[in-house]
C-alpha cells in the first residue's frame, strides 16, 4: 500500500526528475525526508529501446552525473573535441578546439537509452527508508490551499484513485508538465505566459512566455564517408540549422531542422532520397552519406513558465523552460536546474517548503535559464536573414569570432556549463 504523507514529491520520471531523486540521496536520510517519486508509465525506462536520441552531455554535467553515482559507458558515449560551425552559402567559420583551451574535451555524446538505464540503475540502489517510487500513476489533481501540505490525486493505470499529500511538489514534467497547468489554474496569470509574435523581439518578451517556431526536428543517425574524428557540426542553413554529432563506430548523430511541413514530408522519404536531400543541406564536407538509422521527429517550441514556483510547487528543467535544440544545451541546463534545487533543500533544513525559499531558487535560477534560452535563440536570429547584407555582416562576424580568443573561450565556457 502506497505511504500517503511526504515530504517532497517528484513529478516526472525522465531524465532530470531522476537526477534529481539521486541529488536527495546526499542528505534525505539523514534529514529524515519522505520522497515520492511518482512516474506516469508503468515500468521503470519505459523508452529505452525505442529512444534514438542522443544528448550531449557537457563537461560539467559529466562529473555531475558521476557524483551522482551515474555509470555511463564510456566506450558507447563519444568525446567531442572539436567543434566546427559556419553557415551555407556565407564565408567564414569558427573552429573550437579543446585542446586549445586546456580540457581534453568539450563533453560527450550518450545514447539518451543508456543514460536513461544507467540513472534506473543508480535509483535502484537508493534506500527505501526515505524514497518511494510509483510507476503507472498520473497527476490528475493538485490542491495546494490546505494547511501544511498539498494534496496530490493520482490515477493508476486501471483507474484507480490514490490521494497522497506532500509539503513540497516539484514538477519536472516535461514540456506538457501537469503541474504547471495546475499550478496556472490554482493562480491565474502564472505559469504559461502568452503566445509570442514574432515581432516580440524585446529582451523580456522574448525570453519569457510560449513561442511555436513552426519547425520541427528530425533526429537520425548515418555514416559519413570521412571520419568525423570527435569533431561536432553546427551548420546554419536558409531552412534551419543542422547538427552533426560524432558517434562511436564512425557514426554521427543528425538533429535537422526544418519548417515542420518540410519536416514531415521528408520523414516520409525513401532512405535514398533523404540521404540526398540531407547531403544537399549540409554538403560534402564529410563525403557522401549512407547506412541511414531510424529517424524521429519533433515540433520544436520554447517555453519559460512565469514564475516558475508557487505555493508549495516549483518547476525545474523543460517544466519550466523548453528551450530550441541549438547549441544542445536543454538536458545540461535542466541538471543544473535539479542540482541547485536539492542544495537549496538542502540549506534550507525544515524550512525548505517556504515561498521565500523557493523565490530564492528561482531567482538564483533567473540568469542562468535567460542566458541558455538567450544562447539557443541567438544563433537562429542571426541566420534567418538571407539577404546579401546580412550574409557579409555573417561572414564578418564569424571571421572576428574565429580570431578573438577571449570570445572564443568565453563561448567555450558556456558551452563546458561552467556558469555563473
Amino acid at each position: 500500500m502506497l505511504e500517503t504523507q511526504f515530504d517532497i514529491a517528484v513529478v516526472g520520471g525522465g531524465l532530470v526528475g531522476a537526477s534529481l531523486v539521486l541529488a536527495f540521496a546526499t542528505f534525505a536520510g539523514k534529514k529524515k525526508l519522505r520522497v515520492l517519486h511518482l512516474e506516469a508509465n508503468l515500468a521503470a525506462s519505459p523508452t529505452i529501446a525505442s529512444d534514438e536520441r542522443h544528448l550531449a552531455i557537457n563537461a560539467f554535467s559529466w562529473q555531475t552525473l558521476k557524483s551522482l553515482g551515474v555509470v555511463l559507458d564510456v566506450n558507447r558515449c563519444a568525446p567531442i573535441q572539436r567543434i566546427h560551425i559556419s553557415s551555407r552559402g556565407d564565408f567564414g567559420r569558427v573552429l573550437l578546439d579543446a585542446t586549445h583551451e586546456g580540457v581534453s574535451e568539450f563533453g560527450r555524446l550518450a545514447p539518451a537509452s543508456q543514460l536513461r538505464d544507467a540513472l534506473e540503475k543508480a535509483l535502484a540502489n537508493c534506500s527505501s527508508a526515505w524514497l518511494t517510487r510509483q510507476h503507472g500513476s498520473r497527476l490528475i489533481g493538485l490542491d495546494t490551499a490546505t494547511e501544511g501540505a498539498a494534496n496530490l490525486t493520482l490515477a493508476a493505470s486501471d483507474g484507480a484513485l490514490t490521494k497522497v499529500s506532500a509539503r513540497l511538489v516539484v514538477g519536472c514534467d516535461g514540456t506538457q508538465s501537469s503541474v504547471r497547468e495546475f499550478i496556472s489554474k490554482l493562480s491565474p496569470g502564472v505559469g504559461e505566459g502568452n503566445q509570442e509574435s514574432n515581432q516580440e523581439s524585446n529582451q523580456e518578451g522574448h525570453q519569457h512566455g510560449f513561442f511555436d517556431y513552426q519547425t520541427s526536428a528530425l533526429s537520425f543517425n548515418f555514416k559519413p564517408e570521412y571520419d568525423p574524428l570527435s569533431t561536432a557540426y553546427e551548420r546554419f542553413t536558409d531552412t534551419g540549422p543542422i547538427a552533426l554529432l560524432p558517434l562511436p563506430n564512425r557514426r554521427m548523430g543528425a538533429v535537422w531542422t526544418l519548417p515542420s511541413a518540410q519536416a514531415n514530408a521528408a520523414l516520409q522519404l525513401a532512405e535514398a532520397e533523404f540521404l540526398q536531400q540531407f547531403q544537399q543541406a549540409f554538403g560534402y564536407r564529410l563525403g557522401r552519406f549512407s547506412a541511414l538509422g531510424r529517424r524521429a521527429l519533433w515540433p520544436l517550441q520554447r517555453l519559460r513558465a512565469r514564475p516558475d514556483f508557487s505555493n508549495r510547487c516549483v518547476l525545474i528543467g523543460n517544466a519550466a523552460q523548453t528551450i530550441h535544440p541549438l547549441g544542445a544545451q536543454g538536458f545540461n541546463l535542466g541538471l543544473r536546474d535539479a542540482i541547485a534545487l536539492a542544495a537549496t533543500i538542502e540549506k534550507a533544513d525544515q524550512n525548505f517548503d517556504e515561498l521565500s525559499v523557493l523565490q530564492v531558487f528561482s531567482a538564483a535560477r533567473s540568469k542562468d535559464r535567460a542566458d541558455t534560452l538567450r544562447f539557443s535563440d541567438s544563433g537562429l536570429v542571426a541566420t534567418q536573414n538571407t539577404s546579401s547584407l546580412a550574409r557579409v555582416a555573417r561572414s564578418m562576424a564569424f571571421t572576428a569570432l574565429e580570431t578573438a580568443p577571449l570570445a572564443k573561450r568565453s563561448l567555450v565556457r558556456f558551452g563546458l556549463g561552467y556558469v555563473r
